[in-house]
């Protein structure tokens, strides 16, 4: 524990300078890999009509109604207040 304090004040004493730097080198491959697994995702992904798309969703193997996926969304994000 008192090894973790001294490496936090010695980094605010003499690293916290060059912490912008090391934020500027770490986005751009942040920012590739961003990138290259979305093209991966993107290219593996199964590929539906538009139609199926919009139209259809699936719960547990089991077609479900888009009130039913929106409902279960709003409970998700919005917790038990909805009730």
């Amino acid at each position: 524990m008192l090894l973790w304090l001294y490496l936090m004040i010695g980094f605010n004493i003499f690293l916290a300078k060059h912490l912008q730097i090391t934020e500027s080198m770490l986005l751009c491959p942040q920012v590739v890999a961003f990138c290259a697994f979305s093209i991966l995702f993107w290219s593996m992904a199964v590929r539906s009509s538009v139609e199926e798309v919009f139209t259809t969703g699936k719960i547990n193997g089991e077609r479900a109604q888009w009130a039913c996926l929106l409902w279960l969304a709003c409970q998700n994000r919005c917790g038990d207040s909805l009730v």
